[in-house]
């Protein structure tokens, strides 16, 4: 009698191992989720004309290298001075960098503008800014969030003593503080 008890839980013990593995062995593999696509980045460094510099005279040209994902289309937009909810005019609306089925992963991409093309005085003090997204919200100048978006700013200053006020961005501050990447690097 003790031999067949010993005979039925080995039997037992034998069954809940085989099915214990092949529980462990029917598992399929996790699938890793493809992350989201960060928020486009200005490479401020590379930018010309400079950032950190007053612009005393418009440039012939504006060239603005992005790094973003290259699966993203990027849209951009420029502003003049700090109206960004105004209409903004075919010159402004920079318009859409498509992606390279040529390019993989994250690569630079190079957004250019004429100067003469903006609507803005050129005797008068003024902010331009350029907003990069995938894609942009609500208001002109509101990237969708997540991922963002970045912007740039240059102070076209024609005349001495000029003073703009640097402190309010052209992102909507309420989009802002849910998570922008606003600003230089």
């Amino acid at each position: 009698m003790i031999a067949r008890a010993r005979l039925v839980l080995a039997s037992v013990a034998l069954a809940a191992t085989a099915a214990v593995t092949a529980c462990i062995l029917a598992d399929p593999p996790p699938i890793n989720p493809i992350p989201p696509p960060s928020a486009p980045r200005i490479i401020g460094e590379s930018v010309t004309p400079p950032l950190n510099e007053k612009l005393t005279a418009l440039p012939l040209e504006f060239v603005v290298p992005v790094e973003a994902d290259t699966d993203e289309t990027l849209q951009w937009r420029v502003f003049i001075g700090d109206n960004v909810n105004a209409t903004i005019g075919a010159a402004e609306d920079g318009g859409v960098l498509a992606t390279d089925p040529n390019d993989a992963g994250t690569s630079v991409r190079v957004i250019s503008f004429q100067a003469a093309a903006l609507s803005l005085d050129v005797t008068q003090c003024t902010k331009i800014t350029i907003v990069v997204a995938y894609d942009f919200g609500q208001s002109p100048s509101s990237p969708r969030n997540p991922p963002g978006g970045d912007q740039e700013t240059w102070f076209y200053e024609p005349i001495p003593d000029c003073t703009l006020d640097d402190a309010a961005p052209p992102f909507d501050a309420a989009v802002s503080d849910a998570g922008l990447d606003g600003g230089s690097d």
